[in-house]
């Protein structure tokens, strides 16, 4: 077994070595959830799911989500719904479902490297979107390079077989994200911009908002 700084070592070795993997993964939540995140940082669905929480989720895909359990780093055995959801891309068919309430929608832009070479911070990927039995989950950075990386980065999915799937793909990370690894909020409006930055001022955190339309879909 590796010791705590060896561990630190070989994540980041790994991450550096797919030079695919983004500088940054994504949640997504819609404004009335930003405070809660300032307050308690990113939460799994069932520690939010005891919070006043706004999802935009299908109740049905939660529904088989719930059900779901994988392997996570240091081969333990999971819920889905006990881990942090993330995206390696914000431009994802899940967004395009709901694009017409992305005036409501933020990101946190997480920094990858930051997060995962965290030894504390169990986690584990998917292939393609998690509620999908032809995903192939993963818990050890070896396997970063089994990952459609080509559709994952693409402008369009939409004309690559199984891109809708592959897309979708996950990032899980066990127990909270705390904001400290939060590099920036994005959203595609002024409005929503002043209504986080209200916020941040009145908690005297200093996160970044930023208008970034490259996370978001044409209206």
């Amino acid at each position: 077994m590796l010791s705590k700084e060896n561990l630190l070592t070989w994540r980041k070795n790994k991450l550096n070595q797919c030079k695919e993997f983004p500088e940054h993964l994504f949640y997504m939540s819609k404004k009335k959830n930003f405070k809660s995140i300032i307050e308690n940082g990113i939460l799994p669905q069932n520690k939010a799911n005891k919070i006043v929480y706004d999802s935009f989720a299908d109740n049905e895909v939660q529904k088989l989500r719930s059900s779901i359990s994988l392997y996570i780093s240091g081969n333990k055995k999971k819920k889905l719904h006990d881990l942090v959801p993330l995206y390696f891309t914000p431009k994802t068919p899940t967004l395009s479902r709901i694009r017409e309430d992305q005036n409501n929608i933020f990101f946190c832009k997480i920094s990858s490297i930051k997060l995962i070479a965290d030894i504390n911070k169990d986690f584990a990927f998917t292939d393609g979107n998690a509620a999908s039995l032809d995903t192939i989950k993963y818990y050890s950075l070896n396997s970063l390079n089994k990952l459609n990386w080509k559709i994952i980065n693409s402008d369009s999915w939409h004309d690559k077989p199984d891109g809708k799937r592959i897309r979708n793909a996950e990032f899980f990370i066990k127990c909270n994200i705390e904001k400290e690894y939060i590099f920036e909020f994005s959203v595609n409006n002024e409005n929503l911009k002043d209504d986080l930055e209200k916020v941040l001022i009145e908690k005297q955190i200093k996160i970044p908002v930023t208008i970034d339309n490259r996370c978001f879909f044409p209206s």
